[in-house]
């Protein structure tokens, strides 16, 4: 359910009723290269891949402790021999260090499942309900949920019926009743509530759906943002948000069409897999005649009581979340600055597939995995001693004298990108289709067996949420300059979108863009 899609052709029948490391010597060297400016890049020939998610996606390891034991003297634990440099390692941005503003709570508000109480404008009265209306949309500032699809749009270029194409009038009169009819939909089922009958349903049709028929709203949260191309397409672009433009093609990406872009994207989260399917059926039917489907991904995130989520490579993600309502959130997330009036609140969300080359990295040792990250696996303490949401100690030194974190490793590499993260696991299992792979035809795993008949898709949908995408861009090529973890993952889908405010009871999302 991850290729691109058209839209089935039985709705051609219902267009009448639209409504208009080496030793310890090996690894000095490598430090040198790094100072020389030389990259120090070492290891399988590290592809500067930009892995948006990995920052926190690895975040799981901070703080070396040893039995608990502090840092002393300036130095790390000991941590034993062979810290060996593992490859290119890509880090993504998100992975931004969170210090003072509340930045606890970073895998615990976004990553677990308990609810968040710190987004303005949505407050949680009944058990397993999100409000939809509010002051911010719903999904962004909400605990993460235990599922997620995201499905992208392109609006429609012809008239369904007659096949003739749409002047930027009539495209601006789609999104917006797309929008609207969207808002309504996306209301009713967060409620838990029946939603309204789709225009192209007949009166000897069932009045909704009945996927999730009888099933708690499991926090259900649908959320929108609107792609740098539908502005021009509906005769827009005046009203474009300032900072909204499509993110270039990093140095590592592998970047599939069928994967990417789209002039709408929908993000639908809750804790029950089939009431966000049935979220997105609902949803999908009211798009037929006003836009196109192109993509779809589904994703997973499971956290324990009160911590934070694991990436598929063992790693927490999102440690480095400031806490959901904090000042810190806050001057992330919601922009502000020089934006139209109609988006001031809203905020911007980049979206990546990211797939994680699992075979490889399970081979490496637990020692190269940690320095890839920069972080201890089990506790998500930095390796330069602390706690999992203490911010990496760059001074300190390990028992060789070199850096307790790596400069290459991933938290060094986007410690400091000011976004918060709210990605997703995801796992397709084995490809069937070699076009749809980026694996090269002689690619194979370290012990030299090949793979790319048999290619195993799993890896993190990534998302964050920024006031200025140029954050995501600034991490992103940070990490295809020198980043281990690139070593181990691939871009292949990618996208950017303008997030706008929270729609107030009664209204849609998006309604001032078209009153400004």
């Amino acid at each position: 359910m991850h290729d691109r899609v058209g839209l089935p052709d039985v709705v051609a029948a219902a267009s009448a009723r639209l409504p208009g490391g080496p030793p310890v010597s090996a690894r000095r060297a490598a430090a040198a290269a790094v100072a020389a400016g030389r990259g120090g890049r070492r290891g399988r020939g590290g592809r500067g891949l930009v892995l948006p998610a990995a920052g926190d996606l690895a975040g799981g390891l901070r703080g070396r402790r040893c039995g608990g034991g502090a840092v002393e003297a300036g130095r790390a634990p000991a941590r034993g021999r062979g810290r060996r440099a593992v490859g290119d390692a890509t880090d993504g941005p998100g992975d931004g260090d969170a210090r003072g503003g509340g930045r606890r709570g970073v895998g615990k508000a976004l990553g677990s499942g308990g609810h968040d109480d710190g987004e303005a404008g949505h407050e949680h009265a009944t058990a397993g309900v999100e409000p939809f209306f509010g002051d911010r949309q719903a999904g962004i500032a909400t605990a993460a949920q235990a599922h997620a699809l995201f499905a992208a749009f392109d609006l429609a270029a012809a008239d369904l019926a007659s096949g003739e194409a749409l002047d930027a009038a009539a495209v601006a009169a789609n999104l917006e009743a797309l929008l609207r009819d969207w808002s309504a939909v996306s209301a009713a089922l967060a409620a838990g509530e029946a939603p309204p009958k789709a225009a192209i349903d007949g009166a000897d049709q069932f009045d909704a759906e009945a996927v999730a028929s009888g099933l708690d709203p499991a926090r259900l949260t649908v959320t929108f943002g609107i792609g740098p191309a539908a502005f021009a397409k509906a005769g827009l672009e005046a009203a474009r948000p300032s900072k909204l433009a499509e993110l270039p093609e990093f140095d590592g990406d592998r970047l599939n069409p069928a994967w990417s872009g789209g002039d709408l994207l929908v993000q639908v989260c809750g804790d029950d897999q089939q009431v966000v399917s049935a979220a997105f059926l609902e949803l999908r039917k009211r798009a037929v005649g006003r836009g196109t489907l192109l993509w779809v991904q589904q994703g997973f995130s499971s956290a324990p009581s009160g911590g934070t989520p694991r990436n598929l490579m063992g790693f927490k993600d999102g440690s480095a979340n400031p806490e959901a309502g904090s000042a810190l959130f806050d001057e992330r997330v919601w922009a502000v600055d020089s934006e139209p009036s109609w988006f001031e609140g809203g905020t911007y969300q980049v979206f990546r597939k990211i797939r994680m080359r699992l075979p490889d990295w399970s081979v490496l040792s637990a020692e190269d995995q940690n320095l890839t990250f920069g972080r201890e696996r089990d506790s998500g303490a930095p390796l330069s001693g602390g706690g999992e949401f203490d911010h990496p100690d760059f001074e300190v030194l390990d028992d060789s004298g070199l850096p307790a974190v790596p400069a290459d490793s991933h938290v060094a590499v986007v410690h400091d990108a000011a976004m918060v993260r709210r990605g997703f696991n995801y796992d397709y299992g084995f490809l069937t289709q070699g076009d749809v792979s980026s694996d090269a035809s002689g690619d194979g795993h370290l012990d030299g067996h090949m793979h790319a008949a048999h290619p195993y898709d799993a890896g993190l949908l990534f998302v964050s949420f920024q006031a200025d995408p140029q954050v995501f861009i600034d991490a992103q090529e940070k990490m295809a300059a020198g980043d281990r973890l690139a070593e181990f993952i691939t871009a292949e889908g990618s996208g950017v979108y303008a997030v706008p405010s929270g729609a107030p009871d009664g209204g849609f999302v998006g309604e001032g863009l078209f009153r400004s």
